[in-house]
Formats: C-alpha cells, sequence, structure tokens
C-alpha cells in the first residue's frame, strides 16, 4: 500500500500485483472454460439433431402421440395429437401445460389414474373409441 500526502490529506492507493504464477493459472483457467463453451456447444448441436429426429418419426404418424414428465406436464406432441384435442376438447393444449388439468373435469380422474399407474411401472392398454 502506498501513502501520499496531498494538502494534508492522506490518500491510500492500492496496487495491483499480478505474479507470473497468477498468469499462468488464468490462463489454465481460460483455456478449460473454452473447452466448457466447446463441449457445451457440441452437445447444444446434438440435442437439436435428436430433437429433430424425434419430431420426425413423431409427425410421421397418424395416430396421437404425446408425452408427459412425471408432473403430467405436456413435453412432446404430434399434430395428429394436437388436432385430435382440439377436435375433442375444443381448445389447445401447448407443450409445458398440465395435461390432466387440461382437460375437462370428468375426464380428469380417469386420466390421473391411468398416468397413475404407467408412472408406477405397470404395463397395460387403453382403447377408446371417439
Amino acid at each position: 500500500m502506498h501513502t501520499a500526502e496531498m494538502k494534508g490529506k492522506e490518500i491510500h492507493n492500492e496496487v495491483p500485483v499480478r505474479s507470473k504464477e497468477l498468469d499462468k493459472q488464468l490462463a489454465v483457467l481460460k483455456k478449460s472454460l473454452e473447452k466448457v463453451q466447446s463441449l457445451l456447444k457440441e452437445t447444444q448441436e446434438k440435442f437439436r439433431i435428436s430433437r429433430a429426429s424425434l419430431d420426425s418419426l413423431l409427425e410421421s404418424s397418424r395416430n396421437p402421440i404425446w408425452s408427459t414428465d412425471t408432473r403430467l406436464i405436456l413435453t412432446t406432441a404430434n399434430t395428429a395429437f394436437r388436432k385430435f384435442f382440439l377436435s375433442g376438447y375444443g381448445k389447445e393444449i401447448p407443450e409445458g401445460d398440465h395435461f390432466v388439468k387440461s382437460l375437462p373435469p370428468g375426464e380428469q380422474g380417469k386420466w390421473r389414474n391411468l398416468y397413475r399407474k404407467a408412472l408406477q411401472g405397470e404395463k397395460f392398454s387403453v382403447e377408446e373409441m371417439y
């Protein structure tokens, strides 16, 4: 720390000191950060390609196909499902909405039970005519 007197007042200045060791550590950190950024970019591109492949597969079916997460939030839906839902319930359901809560009250219990069984690992099939 340097002290100087100016017109009767003390001024304290801290002089930053950079050592060669600190410069080496910063260079290593920079290189590590660049590597992480490169891996992130590569992973994002792989995810984009994977998502495009999944969307293509889902859209190739005429059957309604959708998926939810464990909280029953709609995560994926093909066009056939979107059309089916709109014609059956008179509204759209965007990804991110709660699937069961988007249904009419009279159907929520049935679907909640079906999802409960599925999430517990039970194997079953359901066929309904609309």
